[in-house]
């Protein structure tokens, strides 16, 4: 007697359509990502695939939605404890994690390489960047008394800073860069003394009112 193949739910066969997505990117890049070979990885027909997704770029916004969500999620517990410097030590430490555990250059692959192919991906990316820069910002207020707002300069030239130590990072041997436990304590020195004067230009900004 033959036996009747269950269906896999369709929320969970969109996941495993994402995970295969994001697999062939940091195999290859965004630039070789195809329905074609989407399916193959996670052995469904390409009908299948586009039954999900509309096109390449729509499967890869579900993509950067998941990824966004995994990096606020190593990131935003490290930061929400402790005096400043704790908190960017930890913070660092955990987006170096995050962007190494990627490989290579699966970093720049996911956050980077992919805006120069359509606007909606480029407008993706840089929400992901504003959260970060938002929960950086959240840091400078907490520290300094202002609003959130007199920070956001400050913060969005720190994520700058980290992506761009990101990507290095990541696409670098281990036997020519620092172990992590060494990167981020330096990285976070760095940071965490410009903080030091940011927050000291801050408060000295309301005496001078």
């Amino acid at each position: 007697m033959s036996r009747t193949r269950r269906r896999m739910p369709r929320e969970q066969r969109r996941a495993t359509l994402i995970d295969a997505a994001r697999e062939e990117v940091l195999a290859d890049g965004y630039g070789e990502l195809t329905m074609e070979r989407v399916a193959q990885r996670a052995g469904v027909s390409r009908t299948l695939v586009y039954d999900h997704f509309a096109n390449r770029s729509d499967l890869f916004l579900a993509v950067l939605g998941e990824e966004h969500i995994r990096l606020m999620a190593a990131v935003a517990p490290a930061v929400a404890h402790g005096d400043r410097e704790t908190r960017v030590r930890a913070g660092v430490h955990a987006f170096l994690t995050v962007a190494d555990a990627y490989g290579g250059g699966g970093f720049a692959e996911l956050f980077r390489n992919p805006v120069a192919h359509a606007p909606e991906l480029a407008a993706e990316v840089g929400r992901i960047r504003d959260g970060l820069a938002d929960l950086v910002a959240s840091v400078i207020a907490g520290e300094s008394g202002q609003p959130v707002e007199a920070g956001m300069l400050t913060a969005h030239a720190i994520v700058g800073a980290m992506e761009e130590a990101a990507v290095w990072f990541a696409r670098t041997p281990t036997d020519e860069r620092p172990a992590i436990d060494v990167a981020a304590p330096m990285l976070a020195r760095l940071v965490w003394q410009g903080l030091e004067g940011v927050a000291a230009g801050l408060e000295g900004s309301d005496d001078s009112r």
